[in-house]
């Protein structure tokens, strides 16, 4: 299966998610964190990225005769099996946004002021240096507030974020 099939479906690409803002997760917790999905369709999705090299166990436990497995990314595996087409996979990701903002623009009373929705923009001419550097002290910022997800009345927020090379104007 190569990375387009592996990130079409919206349930991996929920697990993926969640693995990420939590770091690790069993697939009970994945469970609850996603009450809608069957547990035999959360354990075929797992079990596909799993077999992919996408997700690792990191760690087994015994739990009541049988076994737990607490799950993580493999980052430089989709890393790099993203690397393969850019194109599709940027594809994929943005109809993943669209997704999340169209089933959002569905619901009963939506307001995007409250809710903190956005969609932001913006052109800089950088070197590759400054664009690296930027984007890890973005990283930094992001992984600093990931901490705060406990709080009471924290809601959870999908945060994404693109760069592309802009064509010159002449």
């Amino acid at each position: 299966m190569n990375i387009i099939q592996i990130l079409s479906h919206p349930i991996r690409i929920k697990i993926l998610q969640h693995l990420q803002v939590k770091g690790a997760a069993t697939t009970k917790q994945l469970a609850e964190l996603m009450p809608d999905v069957a547990t035999p369709t959360l354990y075929r999705h797992i079990n596909a990225l799993l077999k992919e090299g996408i997700l690792l166990v990191k760690e087994e436990r015994p739990i009541r005769g049988s076994i737990e497995r607490l799950l993580t990314v493999d980052v430089e595996s989709l890393d790099a099996a993203s690397k393969g087409d850019i194109g599709a996979c940027a594809y994929q990701f943005f109809m993943a946004m669209y997704m999340q903002f169209h089933e959002y623009s569905c619901l009963p009373d939506t307001d995007p002021e409250r809710d903190g929705l956005c969609l932001f923009t913006r052109m800089m001419k950088l070197t590759n240096e400054r664009h690296v550097q930027m984007l890890q002290e973005l990283a930094e910022v992001m992984n600093r507030y990931q901490t705060y997800e406990n709080e009471e009345n924290a809601r959870s927020r999908n945060i994404s974020l693109s760069a592309v090379l802009a064509k010159e104007e002449s």
